[in-house]
């Protein structure tokens, strides 16, 4: 969508397809209990990337498809569903960038389980109806074969992380990848989006890899924050879910690191002078620095990736988000110096 000054409007696409979410959520319910589940979801569920991602694809390659929202909520509808279950998984109780509760945290395991197995179902079936009434046989059976692989590669990456859990044993690169399968759904949209906008193969490969590129910042960002403790998450994630990059890079790279954290996190009861020494073995190992490291090579990278493509306000968007990303890993870079000191 182009507004009247010839730029692209990311933020009306998204917002269309957040609106559109909310409705499918619901629909074709009756149960109260379920439909006020459904409002708490879509009151709570406005993350932005997956949509703009899946138009800002279809934008950049000169298609302009009268699907693409359609798809946007299909995968809105998904990952939504999968975000639930994750919730599950780590017993995260709360959102804590906002302390708002979860369905778990709010329902409880057996109606967030179901609500999470809803959504699902729902974006599957939204999808197979969508694609398969609107768009060509050549394009369906590609757009139904992202979906099948990236379905498997998000629930392969959730399997590796269960067993990194208070596992200072496995190598960072392990986890490397299944943060990397994390960012499958990313590149799924992309990939979505520029075979709805008729993008060459080689376009679509690279939105595709510049998608996943992006999200990979998000994960690493996410890692920095969970190590500063920055949303007071550190000793929850130790706990019940997978241990930070940077504290697996301390025990890997530091002896006497690795006694020492596998002392706190086989605690009962870890404090927060624990949670600080985790962080200070981050600055004693140089864990940050690798993480800030890959996050740079990666940015550029991705900003390589989508070179070829043509001068569209579209491409503008992407090399701004991720330029974003990179800015905002800098800057918790730089709040987090005195830490050091």
């Amino acid at each position: 969508m182009l507004t009247k000054d010839n730029t692209f409007s990311k933020k009306a696409i998204v917002e269309r397809i957040l609106k559109k979410f909310g409705e499918q959520a619901s629909s074709g319910l009756y149960n109260p209990e379920l439909l006020s589940i459904m409002s708490y979801v879509k009151a709570y569920w406005k993350e932005p990337h997956r949509p703009a991602l899946i138009s800002l694809a279809c934008e950049a390659v000169g298609g302009n498809s009268d699907v693409i929202e359609d798809a946007g909520v299909v995968m809105s509808l998904l990952v939504a569903g999968m975000a639930i279950h994750d919730d599950i998984i780590d017993k995260s109780i709360n959102k804590h960038y906002n302390k708002q509760n979860t369905v778990f945290g709010n329902k409880g395991i057996d109606k967030a389980l179901l609500t999470g197995d809803l959504l699902l179902l729902k974006g599957l079936l939204i999808g197979l109806e969508v694609f398969n009434n609107k768009i060509f046989q050549n394009k369906y059976s590609s757009i139904i074969k992202t979906l099948r692989e990236f379905i498997f590669e998000i629930y392969e990456g959730e399997f590796m992380e269960v067993h990194c859990r208070k596992n200072l044993n496995i190598d960072i690169d392990y986890q490397l990848r299944y943060l990397w399968k994390f960012t499958s759904d990313a590149g799924a949209c992309a990939r979505i989006g520029s075979i709805l906008g008729n993008g060459s193969p080689d376009e679509i490969e690279a939105l595709t890899d510049f998608a996943r590129m992006f999200a990979f910042n998000i994960f690493l960002r996410e890692e920095l924050q969970d190590s500063f403790n920055l949303e007071n998450n550190l000793i929850h994630r130790v706990k019940y879910e997978s241990l930070p990059l940077t504290i697996i890079y301390s025990a890997k790279t530091s002896k006497q690191a690795s006694k020492e954290i596998k002392s706190i996190i086989n605690k009962s009861q870890i404090t927060r002078e624990d949670a600080v020494k985790l962080i200070y073995y981050g600055f004693e190992t140089g864990a940050y620095d690798y993480v800030y490291n890959i996050v740079e090579a990666n940015t550029k990278k991705a900003l390589n990736r989508i070179s070829g493509l043509g001068s569209t306000p579209a491409k503008k968007e992407l090399e701004l988000m991720i330029n974003q990303s990179l800015t905002q890993i800098q800057k918790i870079r730089k709040d987090t110096f005195l830490y050091q000191k």
